[in-house]
């Protein structure tokens, strides 16, 4: 592709909005002007003033204002299906608690042209404090060595494969959404990212790192501990039904178990909220049977390409 095309191609940055006061304005102001780009703002009925705020603040954002709090999975399939219909040519999915670093976009986009077997491509992702990266690297010792010698001798490489990267930095090409889809309405707070990429794998697409793009992802605020262990093993269960790239007999035996222990996971949820344990930042949710099966098989179905 020649570098007038790269300049005539569309770039879609879709952020989904809760109360993001905190870091809406260097959020947006990361990538608001960016040539050929468009900021959708959907937001999930925010209390705080963020609309208000996007609207004065960036009165070029297109915004949508849900009634309700959709989740990340279905506020971002609002704005990825409005992004389709306008002809972007990527999808850029960037967290309101995290902004881009100057040219990452360019960087990305241009990588991609150069390797486009990639479906999903995130830049580094570090703190707000630039003091340590995400840990999807490091959960993956081959990609770590490689890097690491690669970085020593000097040889650096465009880009990197990686099992998964978190969507709060996401570039998607669009031919990757036609073919794998939208984030699935079986999850709605979390893992919806790791089932895109089981999806994204089973259609042939790599998922990888680019080290020559930098952005942040401010996770200061966040809580973890023996509640959050609880709930994520819940939807570790419910990711493994779904996980399309396992044979089927794995699929069955994790939506098993994820309904035989679903009374138990209420049990203890309704026994924190008794004991005065805070567990409003964990979202349990129980996924109707009926869907899960349906957009299992739904999903093993490859594309003909």
């Amino acid at each position: 592709m020649s570098a007038s095309d790269q300049e005539e191609m569309k770039i879609s940055i879709i952020i989904v909005t809760y109360n993001a006061m905190p870091w809406i304005d260097r959020c947006i102001g990361s990538v608001y002007g960016e040539p050929r780009t468009t900021v959708i703002v959907i937001d999930n009925h925010s209390t705080d003033g963020t609309v208000e705020r996007v609207k004065t603040r960036f009165p070029h954002c297109i915004v949508f204002e849900n009634k309700t709090n959709l989740g990340f999975g279905q506020a971002n399939n609002t704005g990825i299906k409005y992004a389709m219909e306008q002809g972007c040519d990527y999808v850029y999915l960037l967290n309101q608690d995290a902004w881009v670093e100057p040219d990452a976009l360019q960087t990305m986009t241009s990588v991609h042209l150069r390797h486009p077997e990639f479906g999903i491509i995130s830049p580094v992702q570090t703190d707000a404090a630039h003091s340590k990266a995400e840990n999807f690297l490091c959960r993956y010792l081959p990609t770590l060595k490689s890097f690491t010698e690669d970085t020593l001798l000097g040889r650096t490489k465009d880009i990197y494969e990686v099992k998964f990267c978190p969507a709060a930095h996401w570039l998607i090409p669009r031919r990757c959404i036609e073919e794998v889809g939208m984030f699935s309405p079986v999850f709605v707070h979390y893992a919806e990212d790791a089932n895109f990429i089981q999806r994204a794998k089973f259609h042939g697409w790599k998922v990888g790192f680019v080290p020559s793009a930098s952005a942040i992802h401010d996770r200061g605020s966040r809580k973890t501990g023996y509640i959050h262990r609880r709930f994520a093993s819940q939807l570790q269960l419910l990711k493994h039904a779904s996980n399309v790239c396992r044979p089927l007999w794995f699929n069955i035996l994790h939506i098993f178990l994820y309904y035989t222990l679903l009374p138990f996971y209420l049990l203890y949820m309704y026994i924190c909220k008794w004991t005065g344990r805070d567990v409003k930042h964990y979202y349990f949710h129980v996924a109707p049977i009926g869907l899960v099966i349906r957009e299992l098989m739904h999903n093993r179905k490859r594309t003909i390409k």
